[in-house]
């Protein structure tokens, strides 16, 4: 099969430039249909790929489930390599993770990893992403030894250069990060901070999860201060990125930083944060519980219920 890239898709668009990055597959799929053009099934889907991407990426979960399903369902049957058979694959895994779909889920992401490892992959450091999708899907359902067990079976990664990074060693501190995220998860926020690699701090694009991780452990190990000032950095980095206002982790956060201020007295900020995340996840229902779970908690702790409509 022949992958079609979004340059060859533009490029039939006669010229239209897209208003922003996020716009450009549904700017494409506009002006193709304005001007009577009809896409090859396999451009089809490789749009709707890039769609599913696009909306995921900005925390947009229902709208992109269909375009990932619709993706998979074309592309997954036409693969002739392992690298095009994880490109199938990898973005509905997220999808249906966040939709809280996660035994589906982990199948395609099992799936991408497979795919890795038969295309002789197993230690690029890119494969460390397919490793944290697995155990990140194993934690939100909180299959905590599981997520563990999957995480100390990744080798290590081939250092890497370039790109930005900073550390050659980023993406075996990928595997560090989400230990320690899974410790955070399972209630054991001293060892969490324990598994904690201080490196990723100084990564600029693993900060602001980084410091979700960090911020929210010394909170709950009993130094909120300290905890809530990280937590709010992460915040501000976060919102920076310009996601959907419905984004689900976005939400979850915020919620995070309500229970840490609301530890430090500030029950006036808890409050205020706990109503942007409830308003999120009206907006957005269809999302896995475990972003929810954190909201769910600091309105028991505040002692009230927040209802927004839709």
């Amino acid at each position: 099969m022949q992958w079609f890239g979004l340059g060859t898709v533009l490029i039939w668009t006669e010229g239209t430039e897209p208003s922003s990055p996020r716009a450009m597959p549904s700017d494409a799929r506009a002006r193709l249909a304005s001007i009577g053009r009809i896409l090859p099934s396999e451009m089809s889907a490789r749009l709707d790929l890039a769609n599913a991407q696009v909306l995921i990426d900005s925390g947009q979960v229902a709208a992109a489930l269909p375009f990932a399903e619709r993706a998979q369902a074309v592309l997954y049957p036409l693969v002739q390599s392992p690298s095009e058979r994880r490109q199938a694959v990898f973005p509905l895994a997220r999808v249906l993770r966040d939709s809280g779909r996660h035994d589906l889920a982990d199948r395609w992401f099992r799936e991408a990893l497979r795919a890795q490892i038969e295309g002789g992959q197993q230690s690029h450091p890119y494969t460390a992403g397919d490793y944290v999708g697995i155990a990140r899907n194993l934690m939100m359902q909180g299959k905590h030894e599981d997520a563990l067990a999957l995480l100390n079976s990744a080798p290590k990664f081939q250092a890497i250069s370039g790109e930005g990074t900073l550390n050659p060693d980023r993406y075996n501190l990928m595997i560090q990060r989400a230990r320690s995220a899974v410790y955070l998860s399972a209630g054991d926020a001293k060892r969490a901070l324990i598994e904690f690699p201080y490196l990723s701090l100084d990564e600029p694009s693993d900060r602001p999860e980084a410091l979700l991780i960090l911020g929210q452990a010394w909170c709950e190990s009993g130094d909120p201060a300290r905890g809530l000032e990280a937590l709010r950095e992460s915040l501000v980095a976060m919102e920076r990125i310009g996601d959907d206002d419905r984004a689900p982790w976005t939400a979850r956060l915020r919620a995070v930083v309500g229970r840490c201020a609301l530890l430090v007295g500030d029950r006036s900020d808890a409050i205020a944060r706990a109503r942007q995340a409830r308003a999120a996840f009206t907006a957005q229902p269809e999302v896995s519980p475990y972003y929810e779970a954190p909201l769910i908690k600091l309105e028991a702790a505040l002692g009230i219920r927040i209802v927004t409509t839709r």
